[in-house]
């Protein structure tokens, strides 16, 4: 889910250094307008996914008006149908991992696991959403592959029901 990142956008709160903007900046309305355009050149739903994950990842400030601005169009990219697909073939594109994966071979760790992860955290998250990677979509068990589920769960909670995105976390238990 979202974390402190560099972007290019004017009116963002979080500025990357000086050295490494390009220039003339861009504003958010100009890189939303960029990130429309290329997500209809992209010519599958899945590379629009995997795109857009990327982008949530680098710019979640850019991710979240992309997803607001048009949720009709984008919520079957970032949620069902293509994030099976994406959960199918997780283990092909992974680009890092996102949320908290709970393993039961640490069930009697699980304590300390989740004290240790809310040490990291900036503030608690006020709502989590946890799969244990079967029965996604119908698909069968998918294991860990599953996290786009809950990731894409809180996509939409965030950019349809105004949930803050640093409050929440996705969960998978393995």
């Amino acid at each position: 889910m979202p974390i402190a990142t560099r972007t290019l956008s004017t009116d963002s709160p979080i500025k990357a250094p000086r050295s490494t903007s390009p220039h003339p900046v861009i504003t958010s309305e100009q890189n939303l307008l960029r990130l429309k355009a290329h997500l209809r050149n992209l010519p599958t739903p899945l590379l629009k996914h995997v795109h857009l994950s990327k982008v949530r990842r680098e710019d979640p400030n850019l991710y979240f008006s992309a997803l607001r601005d048009d949720l009709i169009n984008l919520a079957p990219i970032v949620y069902t149908p293509t994030v099976g697909e994406g959960c199918q073939k997780y283990s092909q594109i992974y680009s890092g991992p996102e949320g908290l994966y709970l393993s039961i071979k640490d069930q009697d760790r699980i304590p300390e696991i989740l004290q240790e992860y809310a040490s990291s955290l900036s503030s608690l998250p006020q709502i989590l959403v946890v799969t244990d990677g079967s029965r996604i979509l119908g698909l069968g068990d998918l294991g860990i592959g599953g996290m786009g589920i809950s990731v894409g769960k809180l996509n939409l909670y965030v950019a349809g029901g105004g949930v803050n995105p640093h409050g929440c976390l996705p969960v998978v238990l393995e």
